[in-house]
Protein backbone atom coordinates (compact mmCIF):
# COMPACT_ATOMS: atom_id res chain seq x y z
CA UNK A 1 0.00 0.00 0.00
CA UNK A 2 2.37 2.65 -1.25
CA UNK A 3 0.53 4.88 -3.73
CA UNK A 4 0.66 7.84 -1.31
CA UNK A 5 4.36 7.44 -0.55
CA UNK A 6 5.93 7.23 -3.97
CA UNK A 7 8.80 9.65 -3.13
CA UNK A 8 10.14 7.37 -0.38
CA UNK A 9 10.06 4.39 -2.73
CA UNK A 10 12.06 6.33 -5.30
CA UNK A 11 14.54 7.45 -2.65
CA UNK A 12 15.08 3.94 -1.31
CA UNK A 13 15.61 2.76 -4.89
CA UNK A 14 18.23 5.47 -5.46
CA UNK A 15 19.98 4.35 -2.26
CA UNK A 16 20.58 1.00 -3.95
CA UNK A 17 17.80 -1.12 -2.48
CA UNK A 18 15.50 -3.36 -4.50
CA UNK A 19 11.89 -2.27 -4.09
CA UNK A 20 8.80 -4.14 -5.20
CA UNK A 21 5.20 -3.18 -4.55
CA UNK A 22 1.79 -4.76 -4.24
CA UNK A 23 -1.21 -2.54 -4.94
CA UNK A 24 -4.84 -2.93 -5.89
CA UNK A 25 -6.47 -1.56 -9.03
CA UNK A 26 -10.21 -2.12 -9.41
CA UNK A 27 -10.04 -1.16 -13.09
CA UNK A 28 -7.78 -4.04 -14.11
CA UNK A 29 -9.36 -6.26 -16.75
CA UNK A 30 -7.51 -9.27 -15.38
CA UNK A 31 -7.15 -10.51 -11.80
CA UNK A 32 -3.43 -9.62 -11.67
CA UNK A 33 -0.87 -7.65 -13.64
CA UNK A 34 2.90 -7.75 -13.18
CA UNK A 35 4.74 -4.60 -14.30
CA UNK A 36 8.41 -3.67 -14.38
CA UNK A 37 7.64 -0.21 -13.00
CA UNK A 38 5.26 1.32 -10.48
CA UNK A 39 4.30 4.83 -11.58
CA UNK A 40 7.01 5.90 -14.01
CA UNK A 41 8.53 3.71 -16.70
CA UNK A 42 12.00 4.60 -15.45
CA UNK A 43 11.48 4.07 -11.72
CA UNK A 44 12.61 0.38 -11.81
CA UNK A 45 10.15 -0.47 -9.03
CA UNK A 46 8.54 -3.81 -9.81
CA UNK A 47 4.81 -3.78 -9.22
CA UNK A 48 2.18 -6.44 -8.84
CA UNK A 49 -1.31 -5.00 -9.36
CA UNK A 50 -4.42 -6.95 -8.52
CA UNK A 51 -8.14 -6.44 -8.93
CA UNK A 52 -9.91 -7.12 -5.60
CA UNK A 53 -13.09 -8.04 -7.49
CA UNK A 54 -11.57 -10.75 -9.67
CA UNK A 55 -9.77 -14.05 -9.33
CA UNK A 56 -10.82 -17.66 -8.76
CA UNK A 57 -9.66 -17.38 -5.13
CA UNK A 58 -12.70 -15.25 -4.34
CA UNK A 59 -14.88 -18.34 -4.63
CA UNK A 60 -13.15 -20.18 -1.79
CA UNK A 61 -12.77 -17.05 0.38
CA UNK A 62 -16.37 -15.87 -0.07
CA UNK A 63 -17.90 -16.87 3.26
CA UNK A 64 -14.97 -15.80 5.45
CA UNK A 65 -14.78 -12.48 3.61
CA UNK A 66 -18.48 -11.86 4.20
CA UNK A 67 -18.01 -12.45 7.92
CA UNK A 68 -15.17 -9.91 8.25
CA UNK A 69 -16.23 -7.47 5.51
CA UNK A 70 -17.74 -4.73 7.69
CA UNK A 71 -14.96 -4.83 10.29
CA UNK A 72 -12.34 -4.80 7.51
CA UNK A 73 -13.66 -1.62 5.93
CA UNK A 74 -15.67 -3.35 3.23
CA UNK A 75 -12.63 -5.25 1.96
CA UNK A 76 -12.15 -8.98 1.52
CA UNK A 77 -9.82 -10.10 4.30
CA UNK A 78 -9.13 -13.69 3.32
CA UNK A 79 -8.83 -12.86 -0.37
CA UNK A 80 -6.32 -10.10 0.35
CA UNK A 81 -4.38 -12.50 2.60
CA UNK A 82 -4.17 -14.93 -0.30
CA UNK A 83 -2.97 -12.13 -2.64
CA UNK A 84 -0.24 -11.09 -0.18
CA UNK A 85 0.83 -14.71 0.24
CA UNK A 86 1.18 -15.17 -3.52
CA UNK A 87 2.96 -11.83 -3.92
CA UNK A 88 5.50 -12.79 -1.26
CA UNK A 89 6.14 -16.06 -3.06
CA UNK A 90 6.54 -14.20 -6.34
CA UNK A 91 8.88 -11.41 -5.16
CA UNK A 92 10.69 -13.31 -2.38
CA UNK A 93 11.58 -10.11 -0.49
CA UNK A 94 13.73 -9.95 2.64
CA UNK A 95 11.07 -7.96 4.45
CA UNK A 96 7.42 -6.99 3.99
CA UNK A 97 6.35 -3.44 4.78
CA UNK A 98 2.68 -2.60 5.27
CA UNK A 99 2.55 1.18 4.93
CA UNK A 100 -1.01 1.19 6.24
CA UNK A 101 -1.53 -0.23 9.70
CA UNK A 102 -4.86 -1.79 8.81
CA UNK A 103 -5.79 -2.55 5.21
CA UNK A 104 -2.63 -4.54 4.40
CA UNK A 105 -1.24 -5.06 7.90
CA UNK A 106 -4.22 -7.13 9.07
CA UNK A 107 -3.94 -9.84 6.39
CA UNK A 108 -0.12 -9.79 6.54
CA UNK A 109 -0.22 -10.27 10.31
CA UNK A 110 -2.66 -13.15 9.98
CA UNK A 111 -0.26 -14.81 7.58
CA UNK A 112 2.55 -14.33 10.11
CA UNK A 113 0.39 -15.82 12.84
CA UNK A 114 -0.14 -19.02 10.89
CA UNK A 115 3.47 -19.07 9.62
CA UNK A 116 2.37 -18.67 6.02
CA UNK A 117 4.64 -15.64 5.58
CA UNK A 118 8.28 -16.36 6.33
CA UNK A 119 9.44 -12.76 5.89
CA UNK A 120 9.17 -10.36 8.85
CA UNK A 121 6.47 -7.66 8.66
CA UNK A 122 7.02 -3.99 9.50
CA UNK A 123 3.75 -2.12 9.96
CA UNK A 124 3.36 1.66 9.70
CA UNK A 125 0.61 3.46 11.61
CA UNK A 126 -0.41 6.89 10.31
CA UNK A 127 -3.47 7.59 12.44
CA UNK A 128 -6.86 6.48 11.27
CA UNK A 129 -5.75 2.86 11.26
CA UNK A 130 -5.70 2.69 15.08
CA UNK A 131 -7.25 5.92 16.38
CA UNK A 132 -10.95 5.92 17.19
CA UNK A 133 -12.40 9.39 16.74
CA UNK A 134 -15.29 8.07 14.69
CA UNK A 135 -17.74 10.51 16.33
CA UNK A 136 -16.04 13.27 14.31
CA UNK A 137 -15.45 11.20 11.20
CA UNK A 138 -11.85 10.12 11.81
CA UNK A 139 -10.39 6.70 12.45
CA UNK A 140 -12.04 3.36 13.06
CA UNK A 141 -14.87 2.74 15.46
CA UNK A 142 -13.53 0.14 17.86
CA UNK A 143 -16.15 -2.54 17.57
CA UNK A 144 -15.16 -5.91 19.02
CA UNK A 145 -14.27 -7.22 15.56
CA UNK A 146 -12.23 -4.16 14.59
CA UNK A 147 -10.40 -4.28 17.91
CA UNK A 148 -9.59 -7.96 17.42
CA UNK A 149 -8.13 -7.23 13.97
CA UNK A 150 -5.96 -4.43 15.37
CA UNK A 151 -4.80 -6.72 18.17
CA UNK A 152 -3.66 -9.25 15.57
CA UNK A 153 -1.57 -6.58 13.86
CA UNK A 154 0.02 -5.47 17.14
CA UNK A 155 0.81 -9.03 18.19
CA UNK A 156 1.99 -10.59 14.95
CA UNK A 157 3.73 -7.72 13.15
CA UNK A 158 7.45 -8.06 13.84
CA UNK A 159 7.98 -4.29 14.11
CA UNK A 160 5.53 -1.44 14.71
CA UNK A 161 6.32 1.95 13.18
CA UNK A 162 4.01 4.74 14.40
CA UNK A 163 4.66 8.13 12.78
CA UNK A 164 4.25 10.05 16.06
CA UNK A 165 4.49 9.70 19.82
CA UNK A 166 0.71 10.03 20.00
CA UNK A 167 0.31 6.87 17.94
CA UNK A 168 3.08 5.08 19.82
CA UNK A 169 1.18 5.71 23.05
CA UNK A 170 -1.99 4.36 21.44
CA UNK A 171 -0.18 1.15 20.50
CA UNK A 172 1.26 0.80 24.00
CA UNK A 173 -2.18 1.37 25.51
CA UNK A 174 -3.40 -1.42 23.25
CA UNK A 175 -0.82 -3.76 24.76
CA UNK A 176 2.02 -3.52 22.23
CA UNK A 177 5.47 -4.70 23.30
CA UNK A 178 7.44 -1.45 23.71
CA UNK A 179 10.53 -3.11 22.21
CA UNK A 180 8.64 -3.54 18.94
CA UNK A 181 7.60 0.15 18.74
CA UNK A 182 9.87 2.52 16.78
CA UNK A 183 8.71 6.08 15.98
CA UNK A 184 9.66 7.24 12.49
CA UNK A 185 7.64 10.14 11.03
CA UNK A 186 6.14 10.49 7.58
CA UNK A 187 8.42 12.31 5.18
CA UNK A 188 8.25 15.82 3.77
CA UNK A 189 7.40 15.54 0.07
CA UNK A 190 9.03 18.79 -1.05
CA UNK A 191 12.78 18.92 -1.63
CA UNK A 192 14.38 21.04 1.10
CA UNK A 193 16.35 23.05 -1.48
CA UNK A 194 13.08 23.96 -3.19
CA UNK A 195 11.56 24.89 0.17
CA UNK A 196 14.52 27.13 0.98
CA UNK A 197 14.21 28.85 -2.38
CA UNK A 198 10.52 29.53 -1.72
CA UNK A 199 11.43 30.98 1.67
CA UNK A 200 14.13 33.20 0.15
CA UNK A 201 11.54 34.58 -2.28
CA UNK A 202 8.79 34.95 0.33
CA UNK A 203 8.47 38.72 -0.04
CA UNK A 204 7.83 38.54 -3.77
CA UNK A 205 5.51 35.55 -3.37
CA UNK A 206 3.53 37.26 -0.62
CA UNK A 207 3.15 40.38 -2.72
CA UNK A 208 1.72 38.27 -5.53
CA UNK A 209 -0.67 36.41 -3.20
CA UNK A 210 -1.91 39.63 -1.59
CA UNK A 211 -2.55 41.14 -4.99
CA UNK A 212 -4.41 38.03 -6.16
CA UNK A 213 -6.88 38.26 -3.27
CA UNK A 214 -6.93 42.08 -2.96
CA UNK A 215 -5.52 41.96 0.57
CA UNK A 216 -3.84 45.12 1.93
CA UNK A 217 -0.05 44.99 2.10
CA UNK A 218 -0.10 45.84 5.80
CA UNK A 219 -2.41 42.94 6.71
CA UNK A 220 -1.56 40.04 8.98
CA UNK A 221 -2.29 36.68 7.38
CA UNK A 222 -3.35 33.44 9.04
CA UNK A 223 -3.95 30.28 7.03
CA UNK A 224 -5.79 27.00 7.48
CA UNK A 225 -5.16 24.25 4.97
CA UNK A 226 -6.87 20.88 5.22
CA UNK A 227 -9.55 18.63 3.79
CA UNK A 228 -12.08 20.89 5.53
CA UNK A 229 -14.05 18.12 7.20
CA UNK A 230 -15.13 17.97 10.83
CA UNK A 231 -12.13 16.31 12.44
CA UNK A 232 -9.87 19.09 11.12
CA UNK A 233 -11.54 21.48 13.58
CA UNK A 234 -11.91 24.46 11.23
CA UNK A 235 -15.24 25.22 12.92
CA UNK A 236 -13.33 25.74 16.18
CA UNK A 237 -11.30 28.52 14.58
CA UNK A 238 -14.47 29.95 13.01
CA UNK A 239 -15.77 30.44 16.54
CA UNK A 240 -12.58 32.33 17.39
CA UNK A 241 -12.53 34.51 14.30
CA UNK A 242 -14.78 37.32 15.57
CA UNK A 243 -12.63 37.89 18.67
CA UNK A 244 -9.44 37.73 16.62
CA UNK A 245 -10.82 40.45 14.33
CA UNK A 246 -11.94 42.61 17.24
CA UNK A 247 -8.34 42.71 18.53
CA UNK A 248 -6.61 42.60 15.13
CA UNK A 249 -9.03 44.07 12.56
CA UNK A 250 -6.37 44.04 9.84
CA UNK A 251 -6.05 40.24 9.92
CA UNK A 252 -7.08 38.06 6.97
CA UNK A 253 -7.84 34.36 6.99
CA UNK A 254 -6.82 32.25 3.98
CA UNK A 255 -9.18 29.28 4.21
CA UNK A 256 -7.53 26.77 1.90
CA UNK A 257 -8.73 23.36 0.84
CA UNK A 258 -11.69 21.88 -1.00
CA UNK A 259 -15.31 22.93 -0.81
CA UNK A 260 -17.21 20.65 1.54
CA UNK A 261 -20.84 20.54 2.62
CA UNK A 262 -19.67 20.58 6.20
CA UNK A 263 -18.10 24.04 5.68
CA UNK A 264 -21.52 25.52 5.01
CA UNK A 265 -23.05 23.75 8.00
CA UNK A 266 -20.43 24.56 10.62
CA UNK A 267 -18.01 27.21 9.37
CA UNK A 268 -19.85 29.70 7.16
CA UNK A 269 -22.95 29.49 9.36
CA UNK A 270 -20.81 30.27 12.44
CA UNK A 271 -19.11 33.37 11.03
CA UNK A 272 -22.40 34.58 9.54
CA UNK A 273 -24.27 34.15 12.82
CA UNK A 274 -21.70 36.03 14.91
CA UNK A 275 -21.18 38.76 12.31
CA UNK A 276 -17.52 37.94 11.63
CA UNK A 277 -17.85 36.88 7.99
CA UNK A 278 -15.29 39.39 6.74
CA UNK A 279 -11.61 39.16 5.82
CA UNK A 280 -12.00 35.47 4.96
CA UNK A 281 -10.60 34.33 1.61
CA UNK A 282 -11.70 30.87 0.49
CA UNK A 283 -9.11 29.60 -1.98
CA UNK A 284 -10.60 26.16 -2.72
CA UNK A 285 -8.18 23.29 -3.44
CA UNK A 286 -4.54 24.20 -3.95
CA UNK A 287 -2.15 22.15 -6.05
CA UNK A 288 1.60 21.55 -5.97
CA UNK A 289 3.69 24.64 -5.38
CA UNK A 290 0.55 26.72 -4.66
CA UNK A 291 0.37 25.04 -1.26
CA UNK A 292 3.79 26.32 -0.24
CA UNK A 293 3.23 29.78 -1.74
CA UNK A 294 0.14 30.27 0.41
CA UNK A 295 1.93 28.92 3.48
CA UNK A 296 5.00 31.12 3.06
CA UNK A 297 2.77 34.18 2.52
CA UNK A 298 1.14 33.69 5.91
CA UNK A 299 2.29 34.76 9.35
CA UNK A 300 0.76 31.74 11.06
CA UNK A 301 -0.69 28.38 10.17
CA UNK A 302 -3.68 27.55 12.36
CA UNK A 303 -4.11 23.81 12.91
CA UNK A 304 -7.12 23.25 15.22
CA UNK A 305 -7.43 19.55 14.32
CA UNK A 306 -9.40 17.51 16.83
CA UNK A 307 -7.83 14.11 16.18
CA UNK A 308 -4.97 13.23 13.85
CA UNK A 309 -1.99 10.90 13.76
CA UNK A 310 0.53 13.52 12.61
CA UNK A 311 -0.51 16.45 10.32
CA UNK A 312 1.92 17.00 7.47
CA UNK A 313 0.62 20.48 6.62
CA UNK A 314 2.32 21.72 9.79
CA UNK A 315 5.61 20.24 8.53
CA UNK A 316 5.08 21.74 5.07
CA UNK A 317 4.50 25.16 6.64
CA UNK A 318 7.62 24.77 8.77
CA UNK A 319 9.65 23.91 5.66
CA UNK A 320 9.02 27.45 4.39
CA UNK A 321 9.44 29.08 7.80
CA UNK A 322 5.79 29.48 8.82
CA UNK A 323 5.10 28.50 12.46
CA UNK A 324 1.91 26.80 13.61
CA UNK A 325 -0.55 27.26 16.43
CA UNK A 326 -1.60 23.66 16.80
CA UNK A 327 -4.02 21.67 18.90
CA UNK A 328 -2.82 18.80 21.02
CA UNK A 329 -5.12 16.59 18.97
CA UNK A 330 -2.39 16.37 16.31
CA UNK A 331 0.53 13.97 16.58
CA UNK A 332 2.88 16.72 15.39
CA UNK A 333 2.20 18.70 18.58
CA UNK A 334 5.10 16.95 20.33
CA UNK A 335 7.54 18.13 17.67
CA UNK A 336 6.27 21.72 17.86
CA UNK A 337 6.87 21.77 21.61
CA UNK A 338 10.22 19.99 21.35
CA UNK A 339 11.61 22.50 18.83
CA UNK A 340 9.65 25.56 20.04
CA UNK A 341 8.33 26.00 16.50
CA UNK A 342 4.95 27.44 17.48
CA UNK A 343 2.34 26.93 20.18
CA UNK A 344 0.24 23.96 21.26
CA UNK A 345 -3.23 24.52 22.70
CA UNK A 346 -5.88 22.06 23.93
CA UNK A 347 -8.14 20.67 21.22
CA UNK A 348 -11.68 22.13 21.26
CA UNK A 349 -10.57 25.12 23.37
CA UNK A 350 -11.76 28.25 21.56
CA UNK A 351 -10.56 30.41 24.45
CA UNK A 352 -6.96 29.17 24.35
CA UNK A 353 -6.85 29.19 20.56
CA UNK A 354 -8.20 32.74 20.39
CA UNK A 355 -5.79 34.18 22.96
CA UNK A 356 -2.82 32.36 21.40
CA UNK A 357 -3.56 33.67 17.91
CA UNK A 358 -4.09 37.23 19.15
CA UNK A 359 -0.89 37.18 21.20
CA UNK A 360 1.16 35.68 18.36
CA UNK A 361 -0.07 38.24 15.84
CA UNK A 362 1.08 41.09 18.09
CA UNK A 363 4.53 39.59 18.73
CA UNK A 364 6.61 39.59 15.56
CA UNK A 365 9.79 38.81 17.50
CA UNK A 366 8.27 35.60 18.87
CA UNK A 367 7.07 34.58 15.43
CA UNK A 368 10.56 35.10 14.03
CA UNK A 369 12.04 32.86 16.73
CA UNK A 370 9.48 30.17 15.94
CA UNK A 371 10.24 30.54 12.25
CA UNK A 372 13.96 29.93 12.84
CA UNK A 373 13.14 26.87 14.91
CA UNK A 374 10.85 25.56 12.17
CA UNK A 375 13.86 24.79 10.01
CA UNK A 376 15.42 22.75 12.82
CA UNK A 377 12.20 20.78 13.24
CA UNK A 378 11.92 20.05 9.52
CA UNK A 379 15.28 18.27 9.46
CA UNK A 380 13.64 15.39 11.36
CA UNK A 381 11.08 14.97 8.53
CA UNK A 382 13.25 15.23 5.42
CA UNK A 383 13.05 12.48 2.84
CA UNK A 384 16.69 11.47 3.30
CA UNK A 385 16.46 11.39 7.09
CA UNK A 386 13.30 9.29 7.09
CA UNK A 387 14.74 6.91 4.47
CA UNK A 388 17.89 6.33 6.55
CA UNK A 389 15.81 5.63 9.64
CA UNK A 390 13.62 3.18 7.72
CA UNK A 391 16.59 1.22 6.36
CA UNK A 392 18.06 1.03 9.85
CA UNK A 393 14.71 -0.20 11.17
CA UNK A 394 14.52 -2.87 8.48
CA UNK A 395 18.01 -4.07 9.42
CA UNK A 396 17.07 -4.21 13.11
CA UNK A 397 13.92 -6.14 12.25
CA UNK A 398 15.81 -8.66 10.13
CA UNK A 399 18.44 -9.11 12.83
CA UNK A 400 15.83 -9.61 15.56
CA UNK A 401 13.89 -12.07 13.40
CA UNK A 402 17.04 -14.06 12.59
CA UNK A 403 17.91 -14.14 16.31
CA UNK A 404 14.46 -15.52 17.16
CA UNK A 405 14.69 -18.13 14.43
CA UNK A 406 18.05 -19.37 15.70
Amino acid sequence: SWTGEYPILQHLQKMGHDICTLEENSELKSAKLHASYFKDENDNIEALWYNPHKGWEKVITLFADRYWKKAFGGRNLLHRSFVIYKAAQFFKPDIVIASDGFSYAVPASWLRKYKLLSMPVVTTFIGGDILDCSEIGYGRKRTDKVHSLIQKVIKYSDTLRPVSKKLANTLLDDGANKNKVHIIPSHLVINTDVAKKIYSERNQIKERILKKYSIPKTADIVVTLSGNYESKGIHIFAECWGKVLSKNPNTYWLLCGPEHNWLEEKVWSTVNDNGSNRNIIFTNTLHGIEVFEHLVSSDLLINPTLCEGLNMVTIEAAAVGTPTICSDGAGVADSIEKYNAGLVVPAYSTEMLTSSVITALTNAKQRQLWSSNCFKMVEYFTLNEVAKKLINLFKITLHNTDSKDT
